[in-house]
């Protein structure tokens, strides 16, 4: 018996490459819009599932019926997502009104997260996922990537990588 493939909306690389890791049967449909055109598209029959960000859809106070979030050990968020960056001229008065702002454990995992990326060779356009996680003065960080590099090749950059890092990225 055939079963028809069941298809998914969403216009993130990322999402799209850890969907069809977890399940390559999935098929990928390019979706986009606002919050209500990708819903109303699942609606309509376009789509029969669709992958969007819970912090959106928590800031639009949005609790689609039979959503549900998934596991973030699985489905890894992008590169330094949620980390607010601030860039000042050296020299400007802003410096002063802004450090207060300046979160070290967050500046640590996030330096580590782009690590990754440069190591890796990624862009704003490749499907890599990091997340770090400063604790104790060093980070851990669960990386996933698209299939052309081995999680091998992660789990090196991981090993060999991670205090070099954290010793290049961190010098005040």
């Amino acid at each position: 018996m055939s079963y028809p493939t069941t298809r998914v909306g969403t216009s993130s690389l990322r999402r799209q490459a850890l969907l069809l890791h977890f399940n390559p049967g999935l098929r990928i449909e390019m979706l986009r819009g606002n919050v209500d055109t990708r819903l109303r598209k699942q609606r309509e029959g376009v789509v029969d599932a669709t992958v969007l960000a819970a912090a959106g859809l928590k800031r639009l106070g949005l609790a689609p019926e039979h959503s549900q979030i998934l596991d973030e050990q699985a489905f890894l968020p992008a590169i330094g997502q949620g980390a607010l960056g601030i860039e000042t001229r050296v020299d400007d008065e802003a410096v002063t009104l802004v450090r207060p702002l300046h979160h070290e454990a967050t500046a640590l995992a996030v330096s580590a997260e782009r690590a990754f990326l440069g190591r890796m060779g990624g862009s704003c356009r490749t499907p890599l996922a990091a997340k770090g996680v400063a604790l104790e003065g060093t980070v851990q960080a669960s990386t996933r990537g698209q299939s052309t590099w081995s999680s091998r090749s992660a789990l090196h950059w991981q090993r060999s990588c991670s205090r070099k890092v954290v010793r290049k990225y961190w010098k005040s």
